[in-house]
Parts: structure tokens; sequence; C-alpha cells
């Protein structure tokens, strides 16, 4: 059983009459220590769907089932428990921290609202520091004195403080440097493998799709037109939308297409090509 089923999510904006329908009937399934991506431009529905599925915005209609439970329908308070199976790692690294909290105090807090003790939290957060490249004494420091990607690596320590079983990453290189982007990637895919973790990528970026999705769907207008294994769509788009975004990817000129992806090499492993 896939560990997130989605069927038929619909969430519209705005009052009876003037609404708009910004996801439309999506379907989707993502496994245990599978890596999805949802692929579209501005607009396409795409973070609607990861704020849906994270329940910061509430579906108007459909299912979105984890280990069985249907999140759409949960209540608040039925919900609160269960909050802490899926995090996100937010586009702006510089807005997703509070600048006026150490890392350690933005680290610890999720872990501690649950009931864990600070000690206990703040050993587990050393031990992340070390996990996503930085050093535990990043702890006492400030947000500020770190750079995006540094602050993006934070923030990912931050959502496994919490051990999800689902990390959705929304837009979360897309601010960064491309040799930086490379190095989170590489980072996402590492606790992937180490966690078993389900992740939900969100891009507009399709060089970076190839670079760490096993799966691609694609949105157009709130409807997914497309989905499949990454590289049969790099190796042949079947929608004219997707061929539209591969017309206007930027990076075609290095080789982006079915050179840049393999079955039988890992594509996070083209990030130390791009970059």
């Amino acid at each position: 059983m896939p560990l997130l089923d989605i069927h038929n999510l619909s969430v519209e904006f705005g009052a009876e009459g003037r609404s708009f329908r910004a996801v439309d009937g999506m379907q989707l399934q993502v496994d245990e220590g599978e890596v999805v991506g949802i692929v579209g431009e501005s607009g396409s529905g795409k973070t609607t769907v990861a704020r849906s599925i994270a329940r910061l915005v509430a579906p108007s209609s459909g299912q979105i089932l984890i280990d069985g439970d249907d999140w759409a329908k949960l209540t608040e308070h039925t919900l609160r428990p269960r909050r802490k199976k899926v995090q996100i790692v937010f586009q702006d690294p510089y807005r997703s921290l509070n600048p006026r909290r150490t890392v350690g105090a933005s680290v610890i807090e999720g872990p501690m609202n649950y009931g864990a003790g600070r000690q206990a939290c703040m050993d587990r957060a050393r031990e992340l520091m070390q996990l996503v490249g930085l050093q535990p004494d990043a702890l006492s420091r400030y947000p500020h004195q770190f750079s995006g990607g540094q602050r993006q690596r934070i923030a990912i320590a931050r959502a496994l403080a919490l051990e999800p079983e689902i990390l959705i990453a929304d837009e979360a290189v897309s601010a960064l440097d491309v040799s930086v982007q490379a190095q989170v990637l590489k980072l996402l895919d590492d606790v992937r493998q180490k966690f078993g973790l389900a992740v939900l990528f969100i891009t507009h970026d399709l060089r970076v799709a190839a670079q760490i999705c096993d799966r691609i769907a694609v949105m157009q207008n709130g409807v997914v037109v497309e989905e499949g294994r990454t590289v049969e769509i790099f190796a042949n788009p079947k929608h004219a939308y997707t061929r539209a975004l591969f017309a206007a990817a930027p990076g075609r000129e290095m080789g982006l297409g079915t050179d840049l992806v393999s079955d039988d090499t890992s594509v996070v492993g083209a990030a130390s090509e791009i970059a």
C-alpha cells in the first residue's frame, strides 16, 4: 500500500460563484523511500497540492490517505498528533527560520511541542547538524550567520527532528545557486535513503527534477496532464504541455533530456556534472 495515496483531490479558493479551482481531481501515489516530483509553471497548482497534503490548506473534496487515515477529513484536534508525519522544507531559506531565535531553538521546537525532553532534543539536534553537514556548534548561532545553502540544511534538519514519514520539498532549491542546489539535492537523497522517507519534490525546473525524482507528475492549470517514471517522461514526453516545458527549460544546451538520466545510473548523480 502506498504511504501517500491521493484520490480525486480538488482545492477551490473564493466564494461560491466566484471560486477558483487550483487543483482539480488529482490522483497521486508515493511509496516509502520514493521521490516523486510535481512539475509545472507558477500557478499550475503544485504548491497547493503540497500544502493540502500537509493540511496547511483545506481540501475541497477528495482523499489524502496517509497510513490509512484520510487527512482530508481529519479535524484539527485529530490532526494535531499526526502532523509530525508530514514536514515541509520551504522555498526561501531566508524567511523560513526565525531570525530572533537560535538555530538550536528552531530545531528543537517541534519535538518539544510533542512532549520530548529538552536535553534529548538537543542531543538529537547535534546529531542532525552533523547529518546535514554542519558542526554542532551551529545550534548556538543565529540564521543570519549562515549562507542560503546552510540555512536550507538547517531547515532540513528541523524537519527531520520530528521524524517524519513524508518530506515535502517545496521549491527547496530554487533560491540557491546551481552548485549549492546540487549539494542540497544530494543531501535530500541521502536522508531519503537513510530514513526511508517518501519525498514529494515540488519544482518548476525540469533540470532539477531530473536529478532527484524517481517519478514525475506534470501539472497544468490544476490538472495532472502526464505522470510516469522520470526516465520515460524525459525520453518520450507525450503531452504537448510537457513538451513545451522541455522546450522552455533552461539547461537544454547542457544536455537536458535522455542523456541526463538513464536506467542504470542514479539520477541524482547528474547533479555533480551540472554543478
